[in-house]
């Protein structure tokens, strides 16, 4: 779904957040010929064209046309599609800007979903004019291989001779946070900071600055889906499965540096207006500043924020993070998810389900003075507000400005702090081959995990009898040393080799 209400704010957000994080949006101009946000009903042919400038792509996988590349429900389908046949039986989508236009001093960015079969999903930049020692360019931006590699970044600058001999790339892997790249959306960007610079940004945020060994020629943009001669192509089942097959792009952004370019890498991303006064990084508690003054609790199972409790646990707790693009999110300690706000109907839920920091759980935090906050979601454009007439309230995203219902208490809570002690009274088994901790001697769904730093560690918790209950813990963490706090008091140390 779009964050986008209209035109005016449609240029309002691309003024301040398609730039590298750290720059100041008015050194940029918008480069309209590689920028579309896919919002009509079809492909503007004004701007783009099918397939690959000089390629028919890679058997058995060949670029297709208008099936397999165009505009639905406000994103760009990338389709892979079946035609049988001994060779080239498959068809992907591809599209290319209409004219080389990619130059030094730019910086173009692509959010989308990769697909879920055995190809590529890709953002990438190409030219076949020789420079002055007879080389070609390309910089790959992303080469998403949701089945392969479904958490990682994958660029490579490549400066080969004519017909690709004596290539000479420059690959790196940069990991990623939240939702696999095949079942969320990620922001993938490049800046040509000069001729021999480029800088690669992931969901916005600056990760490695690499020095080319060619000359950056103007350049042609390239979305595509393709198959590769490393990797068995994918079945006529998985290519007709709808929930496989295709590449989803939101939208793709490029903007021009108009003021001077420096040779050191941007300053880290603050989040934009999370400065001053905003706790990042800290752990927090929101309570009504009307009526029942109930603090409000994230429901374990992530459906809904309720204003129900009494006095702050484990649920009244929400960790403060900056957002790659500005403002802040806020992760619920009951089940380390993010607080989104999922749709624009203002009698919805709002609730603690992201997995990863999207337009859907960015917010803008607004200081009140005086312990209080109103925040205001970035998608829909509407306040967080808790009716004080209203037991139990749910907390929905309605407001039209930041008054009363909308305004929220907030202070910093313990969260970050380990307790250094140990306690016999309860009982705790590791199993570090399925992430699972069972802890005997409680009833107790109400605790938290940390690690050595104070950070929370991400785990679902349910009764498995009446003195007893099992922590799963989320895949793939760490070998080290983990913290349990079920109350005050009283601390459990988890070692997981």
């Amino acid at each position: 779904m779009k964050f986008f209400l209209s035109v005016v704010s449609l240029m309002f957000c691309l003024g301040i957040w398609a730039q590298p994080a750290g720059e100041n949006p008015a050194n940029w101009t918008k480069v309209n010929s590689l920028s579309d946000e896919f919002s009509g009903n079809s492909l503007n042919q004004g701007k783009w064209e099918f397939g690959h400038p000089w390629w028919r792509g890679r058997s058995p996988a060949i670029f297709g046309k208008g099936a397999n590349a165009f505009v639905n429900n406000g994103r760009l389908v990338i389709r892979a599609t079946w035609v049988g046949g001994n060779k080239d039986y498959m068809r992907s989508g591809a599209i290319r800007s209409k004219n080389r236009d990619m130059a030094v001093g730019m910086y173009s960015e692509c959010s989308y979903k990769a697909n879920s079969l055995n190809m590529g999903s890709n953002f990438w930049f190409a030219h076949n004019s020789r420079d002055n020692q007879n080389r070609e360019d390309e910089i790959d931006v992303q080469e998403a291989f949701g089945t392969q590699a479904p958490r990682t970044m994958n660029t490579n600058v490549h400066n080969p001779q004519p017909n690709f001999t004596n290539d000479q790339p420059q690959p790196n892997k940069f990991s990623v946070s939240g939702a696999d790249i095949d079942k969320g959306f990620h922001t993938y960007g490049v800046w040509i900071v000069n001729e021999s610079t480029l800088r690669f940004y992931l969901d916005g945020v600056f990760k490695k600055q690499v020095t080319t060994n060619s000359t950056i020629q103007p350049l042609w943009m390239i979305i595509n889906s393709e198959t590769y001669n490393w990797m068995s192509p994918p079945t006529q089942s998985q290519v007709n499965d709808g929930s496989k097959r295709d590449m989803l792009v939101d939208y793709v952004r490029t903007w021009r540096k108009t003021g001077n370019i420096q040779g050191n890498p941007p300053p880290p991303n603050n989040g934009g207006n999370a400065g001053s006064g905003v706790p990042i990084n800290k752990v927090i508690s929101l309570r009504k500043t009307g009526g029942d003054r109930k603090f409000v609790t994230g429901e374990r199972n992530g459906s809904q924020l309720l204003a129900r409790a009494g006095s702050v646990r484990g649920w009244e707790k929400f960790r403060v993070e900056s957002h790659p693009k500005g403002g802040v999110v806020l992760k619920a300690l009951s089940n380390n998810k993010y607080v989104q706000v999922p749709n624009k109907d203002a009698n919805a839920p709002v609730r603690n389900q992201g997995t990863f920091k999207g337009d859907w759980e960015r917010f803008e935090w607004k200081s009140k003075g005086n312990g209080k906050v109103a925040l205001k979601s970035v998608h829909s454009g509407k306040w967080l507000q808790a009716s004080w007439n209203e037991a139990n309230a749910i907390i929905r995203a309605k407001g039209n400005a930041d008054l009363g219902w909308e305004t929220f208490d907030w202070k910093t809570e313990s969260g970050q702090k380990i307790i250094g002690q140990q306690t016999n009274s309860l009982k705790i088994a590791v199993n570090p081959v399925q992430d699972m901790v069972v802890l005997e001697g409680t009833s107790n769904v109400d605790v938290q995990l940390f690690d050595q730093t104070g950070a929370a560690v991400g785990f679902s918790v349910e009764k498995t009898s009446d003195n007893s209950i099992a922590l799963d813990l989320d895949d793939g963490l760490s070998a080290g040393i983990y913290f349990l706090v079920t109350k005050p008091g009283q601390t459990l140390k988890i070692v997981k080799d």
